[in-house]
Order: structure tokens, then C-alpha cells, then sequence
């Protein structure tokens, strides 16, 4: 079984260089990462507060279909490579690399966080001004990176911010511009993120259990479904 990411000092840190220490703030930031409990757990601890619980793990990992509710955060997994992604996803991949979408990371992506501006909800419904911040603080700290996907003529049409521990990668804020639909951007982005961290567990972050999506969560299962992953639900430790 593994810890989550979010037990990092780390991590606790820069979210608390970012301003994210009031009450208010760490119940946005914490649904925002994906992990409502886990991340809550962290900044508590850094504050030293009393904690609601003494950890988090992974307590399942099982194929999606194998999946049944019941209640936790559930995270998705993805496949080891790109050899793991279904063939179609590979397929989509490769279409947007003959035609021409490029993947850039660091200070090259700065300007892809205009991404998020019209989209409260893809930065975790913080303002523009403190996702900013974050952004800053977790890249500062090590922790951290944005990535972009640009089209041919290097325009960003995608971005990510993932956060990363020695042992697993988080990948929750992403945005794309759905102009640029057809170019595929955000899987060759979700690709290139998985090619940058070998020995990684890549986390998509949230899944919802198929009795309870909407017809736009059933969407988002499909898609993650296309890069091979699994499921993982964090549950407080016995």
C-alpha cells in the first residue's frame, strides 16, 4: 500500500507559501487537488493542528470495471507507459504529433495558465491571482510543474499543473481550449507527462463510480479509461 502524495512536507509548504492556510482556503484547495481528506490531513499537520485521522493509503488498486462504491476518494491510475494506453488513445497520440502539437514544460508554460481564467472550477474555484501562486510556490518548492501543449503555430491549447512526491505524480488542474479539440492536445500533454516520470505512479486524480456519474462524469471515465489505468481508493488507515 502506498501514501499519498500529499503526505509531503514538502507539498505543505508551498501550499503554505501560496497563502492556502485559513479554514476556507484549505477546503477549496483540498476538493480542487482531488483529495478533500488527504490534502486537509496534510495542511493540518503542517499547522500543527490535531489530525481527524492518522493517514491516508491506497487501499484498493483494481480495474475499473472491478470497482464498486463505496465511500472514500477515488483516484485513477494510469498505465506505466504509453505501451499500457489503449490503442485508439495511442492512435490520437500519434495523429497529434504529425500534426505538429508540441509539449513544453517550466517557464516555457507560463503563459498556458490563461487557460484557467475563464474557469473557475479547473483551478479549484481559487481566483486567478492565488492559483498563481500556487502554481509559483509548488514549482518553487520542487514539488511541482506546469506543462503546455502549443499547436503547431505555438499557440497554448492545453495545460497542467501536477504535483509531484518521490513516488507519485498528481495530475489535477488541466485545461484545454476546446478550439483545438481535434488536435488532441490533452492527450499528447497526459502522455508527455507520463513519459517525463518513469518509476512514477501517474494520478489522474477523481473518478466517479458508475452509478453515480452524470452524463458528464460517465465522459471523463471514458476518457481516463483510454490510458490503461486503474483505480485506487484512499481510506483512512485501520
Amino acid at each position: 500500500m502506498w501514501r499519498s502524495p500529499y503526505q509531503s512536507a514538502a507539498l505543505a509548504d508551498a501550499l503554505d507559501a501560496a497563502g492556502i492556510d485559513t479554514a476556507a482556503e484549505e477546503g477549496v484547495i483540498a476538493t480542487g487537488l482531488g483529495g478533500a481528506g488527504l490534502t486537509a490531513w496534510e495542511l493540518a499537520r503542517a499547522a500543527g493542528r490535531p489530525l481527524p485521522w492518522r493517514a491516508f493509503v491506497f487501499s484498493d488498486i483494481l480495474p475499473l470495471d472491478a470497482v464498486q462504491w463505496r465511500p472514500g476518494s477515488y483516484h485513477t491510475l494510469l498505465a506505466e507507459d504509453e505501451a499500457g494506453f489503449l490503442s485508439a488513445c495511442r492512435r490520437k497520440i500519434e495523429a497529434a504529433r504529425r500534426a505538429g502539437v508540441t509539449v513544453v514544460s517550466g517557464g516555457a508554460a507560463t503563459d498556458a495558465l490563461a487557460l484557467f481564467a475563464a474557469h473557475p472550477q479547473l483551478r479549484g474555484d481559487l481566483d486567478g491571482d492565488r492559483f498563481a501562486a500556487l502554481a509559483d510556490a509548488v514549482r518553487a518548492a520542487g514539488v511541482g510543474e506546469l506543462f503546455a501543449a502549443r499547436t503547431p503555430e505555438g499557440v497554448p491549447c492545453a495545460a497542467a499543473l501536477v504535483l509531484r512526491s518521490p513516488d507519485i505524480v498528481n495530475l489535477r488542474f488541466s485545461a484545454v481550449d476546446r478550439r483545438y479539440g481535434q488536435l488532441q492536445p490533452m492527450r499528447l500533454l497526459i502522455a508527455a507527462i507520463r513519459n517525463s516520470h518513469p518509476g512514477h505512479i501517474l494520478d489522474l486524480s477523481g473518478f466517479t463510480p458508475p452509478a453515480l456519474a452524470d452524463a458528464r462524469g460517465q465522459s471523463i471515465n471514458r476518457f481516463k479509461r483510454d490510458f490503461g489505468h486503474r483505480v485506487a481508493l484512499f481510506e483512512p488507515e485501520p
